[in-house]
Parts: C-alpha cells; sequence; structure tokens
C-alpha cells in the first residue's frame, strides 16, 4: 500500500485546482462572478465510473465518489474543501482535503494560480498526512486553451512531483441567457513521481537486495470529451475518458493497468453574492 498514497493525493488536489480540469470555468456561474467582482461557493459531487490514477486503477474495478465545497471570494482568494471515496473499498482509502489558493490575472489572457493543499489520508488503518504546495498555470488563446498544473507534497515519510498539461478547444454549442451547452475536446499528458522496487538476488550467499527508486516519467496521455450543461445556477458536467498508461513494470507495479475507457460525471450548484453597485 506505499506506492498508492503518493498517487492519491496529488491526483485529489489536481481535480481541484489544476484549471485545466475545469474546462469551461470560462463559462461557468463562479467565474462569472469572479469577473463581476463578487463571492462565490460552489457546491459539487463528482462521481466516476471507474477509480482510474494516470491510467492505472487500484486493483479493483470500483467507483468513486467525491463531494466539495470551493469558495472563491472577488479578491482572487479560493478555498477549498474536498473529500475522497471508493466504492468497494469503504474504510480502506478515504480522504480528506483542505486547500487554499490564489488566482493572479497577470495578463487578460493568462492567469497563474499557486496554492497549499493540507491532505489528511487514510490506507487501512494508518493515518497519513500530507503538505502540497501546487501552482497551476492557464493560456487562455481563441484557437483553444493552454493549462499547465506543477505539484509538490511531502509528509508521509515521501516526496513527490506531479505535472498535468492540458490542451482543450472549448466549443458553445447552445448559449441562452439561462442556460448552454458546451463541448471541449482535450488532450491531457501526465508526468509525476513514479517509485519502483527491484530485487537483485546473490545465489552464492542465497540472499537479496531491496532497491527503491523514485523516477520522474510520463505516466499518462488522456483523451476527454466534457459535455457540459449549463442551466441558471446548475451544471451537469459528463466527461468519457481514454486513459494510456506509460512505464508500467508489471508485475512489480502495485496499481495495475485499469479499462482504459470510463467515465466522469459531475453536478455543481453555484451560490453568488450579488452586491449593489453604489
Amino acid at each position: 500500500m506505499e506506492f498508492r498514497r503518493v498517487p492519491i493525493c496529488i491526483c485529489l488536489v489536481i481535480f481541484q485546482w489544476f484549471p485545466g480540469n475545469q474546462l469551461h470555468a470560462q463559462n461557468t456561474p463562479a467565474d462569472s462572478a469572479q469577473v463581476k467582482g463578487e463571492n462565490s461557493a460552489v457546491f459539487s459531487i463528482d462521481v466516476l465510473s471507474s477509480v482510474i490514477y494516470s491510467g492505472r486503477n487500484y486493483g479493483v474495478e470500483q467507483m468513486g465518489f467525491n463531494p466539495s465545497i470551493i469558495f472563491y471570494h472577488k479578491s482572487g482568494f479560493i478555498l477549498n474543501l474536498y473529500s475522497y471515496g471508493m466504492e468497494k473499498t469503504e474504510g480502506l482509502i478515504t480522504e480528506t482535503d483542505l486547500g487554499i489558493a490564489y488566482k493572479f490575472q497577470i495578463h487578460p489572457k493568462m492567469t497563474l494560480t499557486p496554492g497549499y493543499a493540507y491532505l489528511f489520508n487514510r490506507v487501512q488503518d494508518e493515518k497519513v498526512l500530507f503538505n502540497v504546495f501546487n501552482l497551476g498555470t492557464g493560456l487562455n488563446l481563441k484557437i483553444f486553451s493552454i493549462n499547465n498544473y506543477l505539484g509538490f507534497s511531502f509528509g508521509g515519510g515521501r516526496t513527490s512531483w506531479y505535472e498535468e498539461f492540458s490542451i482543450a478547444k472549448y466549443i458553445s454549442l447552445l448559449y441562452r441567457e439561462k442556460g448552454s451547452i458546451a463541448i471541449s475536446p482535450t488532450f491531457v499528458s501526465i508526468l509525476g513521481t513514479k517509485y519502483s522496487v527491484t530485487f537483485i538476488n546473490y545465489p552464492e550467499s542465497e540472499t537479496s537486495t531491496q532497491v527503491e527508486s523514485f523516477k520522474f516519467l510520463p505516466l499518462c496521455i488522456s483523451f476527454q470529451l466534457p459535455v457540459t450543461f449549463t442551466l441558471r445556477s446548475f451544471s451537469l458536467t459528463l466527461a468519457p475518458h481514454y486513459d494510456i498508461p506509460l512505464n508500467i513494470d508489471l508485475p512489480l507495479e502495485s496499481s495495475l493497468t485499469g479499462n482504459p475507457f470510463f467515465f466522469t460525471g459531475k453536478i455543481s450548484y453555484t451560490l453568488t453574492n450579488k452586491t449593489k453597485n453604489r
């Protein structure tokens, strides 16, 4: 179970802080509220048809369930409370994530979002605490948007790096004052610290040595097609994924290759504090 801790935690931080995972954020009620200088809170529930991390599952096919609350302050501060659970391993792996970030609009088309998250992760009967520093950058061009996330975690006896790069094309299919439909074809490339164990046997002395290594390698490439339906303050996103895992060393790999095709769904409600102009 040692190998699973860091990937689980880093992955969950990315779901909330990386702009590329909110591919249509420029059109959501929460983002519009920030542009208008208003405060907003987003209540969301994410459902994963299969728990996948960088093209790998956790040894069992199962669903994931992730409620979260994100508060956007008009100044640019973002507060996040996130939880995570698995369908078939209830009580085995649980996650609580409390984070803070600040979104800098350094250019009309470019944002910079540094952040910090404190994670409480339980693996079986062990309790592990993580600290994560992350930096998200976003570039919104006319043709497509480019996003990059870089995260560094430490705690639980280990350190880990994670980087996710994405290119997305936002396409509006229908837009009305109270509702809209949009799709965002997306390509994602994931790199991260990979933990591996190698056993070296010495036949003469009938002994063996265990060698641990941490390498920063390409982990996965992913193709996604999120479709978002927005009605007033509600939004529903359905996204098919196709993940291709890289650098798998079976049978020593703790997490196994899973079905590369799976779905994620997200339903959100945005509560905005509307202030009157004086």
